[in-house]
């Protein structure tokens, strides 16, 4: 998608933060991309964050402490704090960050830079699969535990289950790559309902309860408190079955 599908403010705003990176760095900057929701058909103009991919030829204490002093200048036009990353730290990850390199991969826009290095990010498929389980089983700890420290409030119950479909979305978006042939379209991950929808046609399962909290939150719903502890249980059945796709050789 090119960059003309951002309103002008959003285009000036970015192309006058590239040059603020390259007036820091200079030849030092090897590339800037545009990455998270606003690099997709999820962008809301005048809402959706500005996410930043920046790379050097090294990140280092002072380059943080340069860059410092134009975070809040930046933020107060959305423009998150950018994620760096330099190239010895790329070239010893591919092992270990394989879903959010497959994610830079396929979801960025260059903004800076004669080469786009996301655009070739190694990701084994094999890695991609033990990150999918283990992502999959701690968010299913992660969740066993966060459910007690509700202590019965519906409150915070409902809080709870309304955070659960970002969390899991992204790890999922993933493992629909694991399941794509080469050329296939898939939604991104910004999409919350067609990569589950996704997940239920390629895998063969069920999600109703991680749907239901999905258009929820997209809805600004206040889920009854009846229907919190079932939707809680239903979550974790479909949690114990989504494992599988990880677990699976």
């Amino acid at each position: 998608m090119p960059l003309s599908h951002l309103d002008d403010k959003d285009r000036a705003t970015l192309e006058q933060v590239r040059r603020d990176l390259h007036g820091l760095f200079a030849d030092s900057l090897r590339a800037v991309a545009l990455t998270g929701e606003s690099a997709g058909p999820s962008y809301r103009p005048g809402r959706s964050p500005l996410e930043l991919a920046v790379l050097l030829d090294q990140v280092t204490a002072d380059a943080l402490r340069r860059v410092r002093p134009w975070i809040a200048r930046w933020e107060r036009k959305r423009v998150t704090a950018p994620l760096f990353f330099d190239l010895r730290w790329l070239a010893d990850s591919r092992d270990v960050f394989p879903i959010e390199f497959l994610e830079l991969r396929t979801h960025h826009l260059p903004l800076h830079g004669d080469v786009d290095p996301f655009a070739s990010l190694p990701v084994r498929r094999e890695h991609l699969r033990l990150e999918i389980e283990k992502q999959l089983r701690g968010k299913v700890l992660h969740l066993w535990e966060a459910y007690l420290e509700t202590r019965g409030s519906a409150r915070r119950l409902r809080s709870l289950l309304l955070a659960v479909p970002q969390g899991f979305v992204w790890i999922l978006h993933g493992a629909l790559h694991l399941a794509a042939n080469e050329g296939d379209a898939l939604p991104s991950h910004g999409e919350g309902e067609r990569v589950l929808e996704e997940v239920e046609r390629r895998f063969g399962v069920s999600v109703p309860a991680l749907r239901r909290l999905e258009a929820a939150k997209r809805a600004g719903e206040r889920i009854p408190t009846p229907e919190l502890e079932p939707l809680f249980e239903t979550l974790l059945a479909e949690l114990r079955a989504l494992i599988q796709i990880g677990d699976a050789p």
